[in-house]
């Protein structure tokens, strides 16, 4: 990924911390899954969209996000050790205050 992409996924993933995540959408033709988080009384969100995944452990939704990411044999791993979440890809792509935009409660 482009260094600016790093530096954007960084962010979020620091900003996403202690947020409830939901597994958003799922492309079968592009492998691509879209991971959104949202704070409890803030309309705010983060969507995390990876591209090309190849491997993906979720539940639908969970609490208390943490997410970590590394390289991975020329991909990324994007992990949430306590929500027992996993999704390999090609590439993260980071997008924020997608609509449509409520209040998580």
């Amino acid at each position: 990924m482009l260094n600016q992409r790093i530096i954007d996924l960084e962010a979020a993933i620091q900003q996403s911390r202690g947020g409830v995540a939901a597994l958003w959408e799922y492309g079968s033709s592009l492998s691509e899954l879209s991971v959104r988080i949202g704070w409890s009384g803030k309309s705010e969100n983060i969507h995390l969209v990876c591209n090309g995944c190849v491997r993906i452990e979720a539940t639908t939704s969970w609490g208390n996000v943490n997410l970590e990411y590394k390289n991975d044999e020329g991909g990324f791993k994007l992990v949430d050790r306590d929500a027992q979440f996993s999704v390999t890809c090609g590439q993260i792509r980071v997008f924020r205050n997608v609509e449509p935009r409520f209040v998580e409660k």
